[in-house]
């Protein structure tokens, strides 16, 4: 991928909701621009995947598996960008993604 990509947070995603979403690990929803394509992808901390997995596993389903999540050590604006920067740099992650409609 050429075009370097663009993080879009929902409009309501100010300090406060990105100082929420590094305290649960997580933040939902994320587009992520390249180029005229635009990808929804989740970003998550290894301890909240860690904290998921265990809950799920209690309830029988010893796995997660979702589409366009990404795995970051902390939610944090300059930490995500750095993430997709380096796997747009990396090669096919999100060429196997489907993007959104226009």
């Amino acid at each position: 991928m050429t075009d370097a990509p663009e993080l879009l947070f929902h409009p309501n995603f100010d300090q406060r909701a990105e100082d929420e979403a590094e305290t649960r690990g997580t933040v939902f929803d994320v587009q992520v621009r390249i180029g005229n394509a635009v990808y929804l992808v989740t970003f998550v901390t290894p301890a909240r995947m860690a904290s998921e997995l265990e809950l799920v596993a209690s309830q029988g389903t010893p796995w997660i598996g979702e589409a366009a999540l990404i795995v970051v050590p902390r939610i944090k604006r300059e930490a995500l960008q750095r993430a997709v920067d380096a796997i747009a740099q990396s090669g096919d992650f999100f060429t196997r993604l489907i993007p959104e409609p226009a």
